[in-house]
This record gives C-alpha cells, structure tokens and sequence, in this order.
C-alpha cells in the first residue's frame, strides 16, 4: 500500500475513532508525529529522529495509544 493510501487510512481512523472530521481533532503534535511514524511502518531509529528524543521519552509516560492497526491492513 502506498504511503498516500496509508494517510488517507489513518485520517480515516482517527476520524472514526475521534467521532469527529480531522479538522477537530486536537492532539499534541508529537502524538500525531508518532501515529503517522508507525502508519508509515518507519524504523525506530527513523521514529526516533522525526519525533525527537525528548518528545518519544515523554510519550512513554502518558497514556496514548495509537491506533495504526485499521492503517496496516
């Protein structure tokens, strides 16, 4: 699957997860970065680059979880 399928997937997701159209949706930047990361499939090492060391150490400490799982099938 392409990666423009995957996004228009993972909109989609959290869209239907939210309740609500993307343009409600608020969350922390690093949450969605980290969402779309895992959609996309990128490594750990790439993950860890694009959100940032200190924004990944900080997701560990909260509750979020994403949902890519609508997104990898």
């Amino acid at each position: 699957m392409g990666i423009v399928n995957r996004l228009i997937k993972f909109r989609k997701a959290c869209e239907q997860e939210a309740g609500a159209p993307a343009t409600d949706i608020e969350v922390p930047l690093s949450h969605a970065l980290d969402d779309v990361c895992r959609a996309l499939n990128v490594t750990k090492r790439q993950r860890r680059k694009i959100v940032g060391k200190r924004n990944l150490a900080q997701l560990k400490t909260t509750t979020h979880a994403p949902n890519t799982e609508a997104i990898k099938r």
